[in-house]
């Protein structure tokens, strides 16, 4: 893997700042980024023929090309998962008079909550997805505490009741957290490397999307 590593290395990828980052690998998963789709295509196309040099083969069917976008699909995907989770728990589990709070409390921290907030770390955070975090969290903590709508309790007390932090400020820790443990690495670093450099090229006509820096801290009390 590291022959293929140096094979490409000096190929043409993804520009951030001085930088030139083409492959990334964890194991035997590979990552090939470029700047376009053509650059993209040379690039697999050197790697299939080194991969075949060391006897080894891509598996099309784990391959995916992946486009990056402003609009959150992985998020969307996420959360239809999280509530898809929270409809099967329902009678099971949230509406079950024989089983504690605090049991259900852990099942929603280890079973619902990793899921739509997947690589919360490294994504931006807008107002959308937000308030579907939010939504999706409190919609559980009103079934595990018994209440609907229309008993009118706010927010602040179902959450005091079962001892669950707001989604969005849990997020933002383990953000700030992510930010701390990516300061500390080496300066040749991918990770340290994209935290603090630009991209090159030109952007996008239109609002700029939010930036990640954005995400891990706030100016409101929320």
């Amino acid at each position: 893997m590291d022959r293929m590593i140096y094979a490409l290395r000096e190929k043409k990828g993804f520009s951030i700042g001085s930088h030139n980052i083409n492959i990334v690998c964890y194991a035997d998963d590979t990552l090939l980024l470029a700047g376009c789709e053509d650059d993209l295509q040379r690039l697999l196309h050197l790697f299939n023929i080194a991969s075949k040099q060391h006897n080894m083969k891509i598996s099309s069917d784990k391959t995916k090309c992946m486009v990056i976008s402003k609009e959150p699909v992985r998020f969307q995907q996420q959360a239809t998962k999280a509530a898809q989770i929270t409809g099967y728990l329902n009678t099971m589990v949230w509406q079950n008079k024989y089983m504690l709070q605090e049991t259900k409390v852990r099942l929603y921290k280890a079973m619902v909550r990793p899921i739509m907030t997947y690589a919360v770390e490294t994504r931006a955070e807008t107002e959308r997805t937000k308030q579907k975090l939010r939504t999706i969290e409190m919609r559980i903590l009103r079934r595990i505490s018994g209440v609907t709508l229309r008993d009118r309790q706010t927010n602040k007390s179902i959450r005091q009741r079962t001892g669950v932090q707001d989604v969005v400020k849990w997020s933002r820790q383990r953000r700030r957290d992510w930010r701390d443990h990516v300061d500390r690495m080496e300066s040749d670093r991918i990770a340290y490397i994209c935290k603090n450099e630009q991209p090159r090229g030109r952007r996008k006509p239109g609002r700029p999307p939010k930036r990640w820096a954005q995400s891990w801290f706030s100016s409101s009390a929320e």
